[in-house]
């Protein structure tokens, strides 16, 4: 059985390293404290070390024991900002540094490279290029990312891989990188039913090659094919490989899960529009926008007129279809630049890039006579019309801050409302603010 000897590390580091050992390859775990000792170990027998080094450790030391370990993968845990010992971990070319404890994911990928190092005897595969693909990050959160580092791998071995990528979308498979396959292999791979994260299967292809999913997604699938000399199969696609990959899905499946949990924090359950958050975010970021090109935004306030009355007459599953279908209508009439927001009850806001008091005047009043011109079906099929009131604004011109500028448009809106509703307001540059409506 092969040694792992461990210097300085606490109890956490051990409990760490035996956790992940458990799961792996068979290693006896060996602690020598005296560096005297340390010194006189026969490296031959070991597969790796671990080191934690503390601040108030002898720099000399550390460099003399990295300088003895050097012919095997050395793992060093560093304490606080220690820039000496890191520095001597670029010189020695160390396996992995932790910063102050071991990262149970850091250290399985650690392990994996070991375990690679100690099977390349039997290969022809220049090993520190395929250590690219095992040491870098799995944090790979697009395809290109994926074909790069894939790419990188199977162009590392010696011996002749032909290799192809290829993504399976709705619309189809199409070869993505690497060499042409034929037809017949497309069509054979568009008939395979892959389960969502499944991955280690490999099948056989017309033309002699091979194919197995490297990633497999809601929405897309992502496949290896390979042709090379039967004897490089199980090398070429063995279970590191794999092991990488289903870190990389992992991964992947963890950020869609928190985009989507992201969105959904900053989506008005109601609408399924952007909420106020989400408002006072995008203000920001057009703020911030202006500042950098000096370029002019303006926004609508729209609130509903009467509407309380649909709510305790008709219900709120009523009004709630009502608010969805008044969202609809003005997304229909803005570009697709702009941005509708629910701001609460029945108000919404309208961010308008790039446009002037002038230009989104014109707009609302093409909202406004829409929604009054629109005729609204509630339940029973009976029809319900509405009007809406609407106060604009325009950055810089009526604010110096996000908030201001909401502040502004909503007393706009109310003036709108305080001179007879169903208007579009503005007090300063639209003096005929009303006669759209």
């Amino acid at each position: 059985m092969k040694e792992i000897i461990c210097h300085n590390l606490n109890n956490n580091d051990v409990e760490t390293l035996e956790k992940t050992l458990s799961h792996g390859p068979q290693y006896k775990l060996v602690h020598i404290s005296s560096i005297a000792e340390l010194l006189e170990v026969e490296v031959g027998r070991l597969s790796c070390f671990f080191m934690r080094i503390r601040s108030r450790d002898d720099s000399d030391s550390i460099e003399a024991i990295l300088k003895y370990f050097t012919r095997i993968p050395i793992h060093l845990v560093i304490e606080d900002q220690n820039y000496e010992a890191l520095s001597l971990a670029f010189k020695y070319r160390v396996n992995e540094v932790f910063e102050s404890e071991i990262s149970s994911s850091t250290l399985d990928r650690a392990l994996l490279r070991v375990s690679l190092l100690e099977d390349t005897d039997s290969t022809q595969v220049p090993i520190e290029q395929v250590f690219r693909l095992f040491s870098g990050s799995m944090k790979i959160k697009t395809n290109l990312d994926l074909f790069n580092r894939l790419a990188l791998y199977f162009k590392s071995f010696q011996f002749s891989c032909e290799f192809s990528l290829l993504e399976s979308l709705k619309d189809g498979t199409h070869l993505v990188y690497g060499n042409d396959i034929s037809q017949a292999v497309i069509e054979e791979l568009k008939s395979k039913k892959i389960p969502r994260r499944y991955l280690g299967e490999v099948i056989e292809l017309e033309d002699d090659r091979l194919g197995t999913v490297v990633f497999s997604g809601s929405n897309q699938a992502v496949w290896a094919v390979i042709k090379t000399d039967f004897g490089d199969q199980d090398y070429l696609l063995n279970p590191l490989f794999f092991k990488f990959l289903e870190g990389v899905m992992l991964f992947r499946a963890s950020e869609e899960k928190q985009q989507s949990l992201e969105m959904l924090a900053k989506t008005d359950e109601v609408t399924g529009l952007y909420n106020q958050r989400k408002l006072s975010e995008d203000l920001q970021i057009a703020v911030k926008q202006h500042e950098q090109d000096h370029d002019k935004f303006s926004i609508m306030f729209i609130d509903v007129d009467h509407f309380k009355n649909v709510n305790d007459s008709h219900g709120h599953v009523v009004g709630s279809k009502l608010l969805q279908d008044i969202g609809s209508v003005i997304i229909q009439i803005l570009r697709q630049s702009d941005h509708v927001y629910r701001y609460g009850g029945d108000e919404f806001v309208v961010i308008m890039p790039h446009v002037d008091i002038e230009t989104v005047y014109k707009v609302a009043n093409r909202v406004l006579t829409q929604i009054k011109g629109k005729e609204f079906e509630i339940e029973g099929g009976d029809i319900y019309r509405l009007s809406v009131s609407i106060g604009i604004a325009e950055y810089p011109t009526d604010a110096k801050s996000a908030l201001d500028i909401i502040r502004f448009a909503d007393e706009m809106m109310y003036m709108s409302k305080r001179s007879g509703r169903g208007k579009v307001f503005h007090v300063n540059e639209v003096d005929d603010a009303g006669s759209g409506s």
